[in-house]
């Protein structure tokens, strides 16, 4: 019983510290919104397609920007890798997240 003991005695306890907290764990009490995907909106779901090939989707919905500041946000995610190739898309999104996902 060395350190290898140990390394495996530690993640299964974190593993088991992680799926207690997610059985407990409370329904959300957002109210449900339609996505793009049973909107049929194209940029909506071009949007959610291109976010959320990196992070969850809800990521994206939990922020609430200005255009300038969307702007910023996907050119740095752009850096980051982010599939956005042409000038039509990128704008295409920030407009899209703007409209949506604007301050309130």
């Amino acid at each position: 019983m060395g350190a290898t003991y140990l390394k495996w005695a530690a993640c299964l306890a974190m593993a088991a510290a992680s799926s207690s907290a997610l059985l407990h764990a409370q329904p959300s009490t957002a109210p449900a919104t339609v996505g793009p995907q049973a909107s049929g909106d194209a940029d909506g779901q071009f949007v959610e397609a291109t976010c959320s090939t990196c992070h969850p989707i809800a990521q994206v919905r939990a922020k609430h920007k200005s255009a300038a500041d969307w702007a910023a946000t996907v050119d740095k995610m752009i850096g980051l890798g982010a599939q956005i190739t042409s000038e039509e898309d990128r704008d295409r999104v920030i407009a899209w997240l703007a409209a949506h996902q604007g301050t309130q």
